[in-house]
């Protein structure tokens, strides 16, 4: 049976971490993505009604590559293939969930953005 992919599509709400190297060696680095859900007010005007948040962590060159090129604002499409949700309470109470997702993949919309294209070296 194979992996459910999952694609997100938003804007970063901040630059994404700082990388890290594992002690194994591999690279991660982790980025939040947000979408807000509009919707028309009583009077017939656009409101933000909700925000959407996707923690998203990738490994390896992605992660190389997310942290040099990416910046808070880029709207980017994820595919990922691991999605979670962490339940839990916050100080008031309050139900609260946490999404977060490995991404496989990161692109850019060009539709609204442009990009320089930097083809990487391969691995040795």
């Amino acid at each position: 049976m194979s992996a459910v992919t999952v694609e997100i599509t938003g804007h970063l709400a901040a630059d994404p971490a700082e990388l890290r190297i594992t002690p194994t060696g591999e690279s991660v680095t982790s980025f939040t993505v947000i979408g807000n859900d509009r919707r028309r007010d009583d009077s017939g005007e656009w409101v933000d009604a909700r925000t959407t948040s996707i923690r998203v962590t990738v490994w390896k060159a992605l992660a190389e590559h997310v942290a040099e090129t990416l910046t808070k604002g880029t709207l980017v499409t994820v595919t990922g293939d691991r999605l979670t949700a962490d339940l839990w309470t916050d100080r008031d109470g309050q139900p609260r969930a946490t999404l977060e997702m490995r991404g496989v993949r990161v692109g850019v919309e060009l539709a609204t953005q442009t990009a320089m294209v930097t083809r990487a070296p391969r691995p040795a």
